[in-house]
């Protein structure tokens, strides 16, 4: 009997030790980069979480000890020399440290703000700034006129809880103090809203309180229109404007505004002061800001002179404004809390089934291995 032809093996092409060496970092990139977007959901979900509760005990600082609505100084009988600050808002890293230089070198007695010195309504905001001047060392006294930004949380337009916040951080609403022979008045003028009535009747009863005396306006947005022909009353502020046409102040000082105004309407003088730290966005605002200095003199009569200083971007201050954003992300994004886990266990499972097939792999090639020695040990009995 005739045995069969034994079958010959198959032809394997064998690939070139380039193409082996090659091919092995390629799948390993691959493989890396297949778990690049968990990587990345894990990092953000961490980075969103941490920041989130990094940026809620910002908002647990106190308020500065600086802020004086509570307590105003008096400079009543000598001349005086106060700073009037525009809308800081988001640039109160770059402003705080050169304000506090702009004060010591113009030998400020006190420092003015006419509104939005944070950026939002909220505790987290109002922590930032009390913080850039804790570090800055502000030590001259300064009161605050509210802002719509100061009273108004983000993305919210009820400003009841904003406008407590601000009395319990900074102090009341309305205040006043002794520059000179000038009685400052500073008040809340309302958000593009009416003025209070208990803004105007406390208005009421401190100037006539002052029957004669000089004074100065200190507030937030002019109440007129200044930026349109025929100079308008502004939204809600036909009762100011009643008030100080009928007993012109030396000058009505505020901001809101993105452009320096000074004119005389109907007998009072209004000065905007535009250029704080956040003249448009953080982003796009020229590398200054001004004060404006205020020379009061014995005889009542003002001089108004601005200042300008170079803004300096401070990595202390932008950290946590930083943490502050990420509380905001977290809080507009309930949901957020699932990215570390969810990339957590996307990445868990992709270097399993990566491990699972490595394994497969080695099994693989194992037999083949085998099989071939096994082959090897026939052919050669």
């Amino acid at each position: 009997m005739v045995s069969p032809a034994r079958r010959a093996p198959p032809v394997r092409l064998a690939r070139s030790p380039s193409l082996r060496v090659a091919s092995a970092p390629v799948r390993r990139v691959l493989r890396v980069l297949a778990l690049l977007p968990a990587i990345l959901l894990l990092v953000l979900g961490i980075l969103l979480e941490v920041g989130s509760h990094l940026g809620a005990r910002v908002g647990s600082r106190p308020a500065h000890f600086a802020f004086a609505n509570g307590a105003p100084p008096s400079f009543a009988g000598r001349a005086t020399r106060i700073a009037f600050l525009g809308d800081v808002q988001q640039g109160i890293g770059d402003v705080s440290r050169p304000l506090v230089e702009a004060l010591a070198r113009e030998r400020a007695d006190g420092v003015g703000s006419h509104g939005d010195l944070a950026s939002h309504g909220e505790a987290p905001y109002y922590g930032v700034v009390a913080k850039a001047f804790e570090v800055a060392g502000l030590s001259t006294p300064m009161l605050v006129a509210p802002g719509n930004h100061d009273i108004e949380p983000d993305g919210v337009r009820d400003r009841g809880p904003g406008r407590r916040l601000f009395e319990e951080r900074v102090g009341p609403r309305h205040w006043t103090f002794r520059a000179g022979p000038v009685l400052v008045v500073g008040i809340d003028d309302g958000p593009v809203t009416d003025v209070e009535p208990e803004m105007l009747a406390w208005l009421d009863r401190t100037l006539a309180a002052a029957p004669g005396v000089p004074w100065l306006l200190v507030c937030h947005r002019p109440p007129r229109l200044l930026d349109l022909p025929g100079r308008p009353v502004n939204v809600g502020c036909a009762g100011l404007v009643a008030r100080v046409e009928a007993r012109p102040p030396v000058a009505v000082v505020c901001g809101h505004l993105h452009a320096d105004a000074d004119e005389t309407v109907n007998g009072v003088r209004y000065y905007v002061n535009a250029h704080g730290g956040d003249v448009a966005a953080k982003s796009s605002s020229p590398p200054d800001f001004r004060i404006v200095m205020a020379d009061v003199r014995e005889d009542g009569t003002v001089d108004f002179r601005p200042v300008s200083s170079e803004r300096r971007w401070w990595l202390r201050v932008e950290a946590d404004r930083l943490c502050v954003k990420a509380w905001v992300e977290r809080r507009k994004r309930p949901w957020a809390w699932v990215l570390a886990p969810s990339g957590l266990l996307w990445l868990g499972a992709g270097l399993a089934l990566r491990r699972a097939r490595g394994s497969q792999t080695t099994t693989r090639e194992s037999d083949i291995t085998g099989a071939g020695v096994r082959r090897g040990r026939s052919a050669n009995p």
